[in-house]
C-alpha cells in the first residue's frame, strides 16, 4: 500500500515548523531578542505535547485542537518525547521556561537550548519518516 500524500505533507509540515522554531530559538539564544511569533508557536507545540501525553485523539485534529495532532504527527511527537525522557528532560517545562519573562535570561536561554534539542529531534524524525514515505512510493 502506498503512503498518502496527506501523510507525507503532515511529516513535512512538522519538520518545517520545527525548523522555524529552531531558527527563532537560536536567534533568542544568540541575541536575547524574542521573535514576535515565538510565543504563539511554542504555546501551540506545548498544547500538542500535552494532548500527546494525554493520549487523546490519535487519528485526526478535532476543531479547536492544535494543528499538530494528526496521527503521523502525534507518533513523531511521542518518539521525540520518549528519546528526551530517557535523558530525564521535561519538554513542556523547557518550552514554558523560554517564555517565562519573570525568569532570568540565563535560565530562559538554558530552556531555549533544551527546546532546540527537542525540536531538532522532532525535525529529524519527521524528515526521516517523510523520506521513508517517498522511498516506499518509488519502490
Amino acid at each position: 500500500m502506498f503512503p498518502t500524500t496527506g501523510a507525507r505533507s503532515r511529516y513535512l509540515a512538522l519538520a518545517l515548523a520545527s525548523r522555524k522554531l529552531i531558527d527563532s530559538l537560536l536567534l533568542f539564544v544568540e541575541t536575547s531578542q524574542q521573535d514576535p511569533q515565538l510565543a504563539a508557536a511554542l504555546a501551540q507545540f506545548t498544547r500538542s505535547v500535552e494532548i500527546t501525553r494525554a493520549g487523546s485523539n490519535l487519528f485526526a485534529a478535532a476543531p479547536g485542537q492544535p494543528s499538530f495532532s494528526h496521527y503521523e504527527q502525534v507518533l513523531i511527537l511521542r518518539e521525540a518525547m520518549e528519546s528526551l525522557r530517557e535523558n530525564d528532560r521535561d519538554v513542556v517545562a523547557s518550552l514554558s521556561g523560554v517564555l517565562d519573562e519573570a525568569s532570568d535570561i540565563k535560565k530562559r536561554k538554558d530552556s531555549a537550548n533544551k527546546a532546540i534539542e527537542f525540536f531538532y529531534a522532532l525535525e529529524n524524525r519527521a524528515l526521516n519518516n517523510y523520506n521513508q514515505q517517498i522511498g516506499a512510493r518509488e519502490n
